[in-house]
């Protein structure tokens, strides 16, 4: 069963952040983040219940080429993505 994504707006940012600073750092890298981060997003669609969890009900589907987390909690219908940033950063900037 493929459910829903809802993204929290504080992802949207980290992802729009995370994408400008690799556009930044090599043009082109950019595309390859976010097709890297589809396939997390379809992953945890599909499959939510596979990646761990790692804080109280919240789970993190790490990409593949990447050293970014995909920090989300589900239901029945709807993966709703919480976070996304860098594996290094303090989980403490999640909503900032």
């Amino acid at each position: 069963m493929i459910r829903s994504i809802v993204v929290s707006q504080a992802a949207q940012i980290q992802i729009e952040t995370a994408v400008f600073w690799f556009f930044e750092k090599n043009l082109g890298l950019e595309k390859t983040f976010l097709l890297d981060l589809e396939k997390g997003m379809h992953f945890i669609q599909k499959h939510p219940s596979k990646c761990q969890i790692r804080y109280k009900t919240v789970r993190i589907k790490f990409l593949k080429k990447f050293d970014f987390g995909i920090h989300y909690i589900f239901d029945q219908r709807t993966v709703y993505v919480l976070a996304v940033f860098h594996a290094k950063q303090n989980s403490d900037d999640w909503f900032q």
